[in-house]
């Protein structure tokens, strides 16, 4: 918690449970708000900073990688492309790929949640309220992690607490 207060005073943004920014000068220092699949955070003016690579993955982006043993993500189907070198130059242009996942709705949303939890920013409730049944049983896990204080809502998110940082993949699990 020294650290998460020094770096802070020092012009550090909190972006990611284990990811910091520099701020430009003026910047918010603290925002909020979560994604659909692939948006930008909602953070007012956040840091220009963000590790932009790996912001893609923790707003469920697409990407595509390149080379042997290289993954891929688009719109909820992920592979691999092979890794053995020999197999992977003899299939070019189109590499040959393994390992495919189709995510189903319901697990497609859950690393959503997943992920946009890890980010600071939090998830919008209005997010929750379109992609959650409204009988859900993570409504009331979140009730139950806001009265523990590992979660806290303002009238536009949920994310995690201070305290919820350093048992973030504790939080995380029971909302999957």
């Amino acid at each position: 918690a020294r650290s998460m207060a020094r770096l802070d005073h020092a012009g550090f943004e909190h972006y990611e449970i284990s990811s910091w920014a520099r701020r430009e000068k003026g910047q918010d220092r603290r925002g909020g708000g979560a994604n659909d699949p692939g948006p930008q955070p909602s953070t007012p003016n956040p840091s220009p900073l963000r590790c932009q690579h790996n912001m893609i993955y923790w707003t469920n982006g697409d990407w595509i990688g390149f080379g042997p043993s290289a993954a891929s993500h688009v719109r909820g189907h992920r592979w691999k492309n092979d890794p053995h070198l020999g197999r992977y130059l003899a299939q070019s242009p189109q590499p040959p790929t393994i390992d495919h996942e189709r995510l189903s709705r319901s697990r497609r949303t859950g690393e959503i949640l997943m992920l946009a939890l890890r980010l600071r920013d939090g998830v919008r409730l209005d997010w929750l309220k379109r992609h959650l049944s409204a009988d859900d049983v993570r409504y009331r896990v979140i009730d139950d992690l806001i009265e523990m204080n590992l979660i806290e809502r303002t009238d536009t998110q949920v994310r995690l607490s201070n305290e919820g940082l350093f048992v973030a993949d504790a939080v995380i699990e029971k909302l999957l």
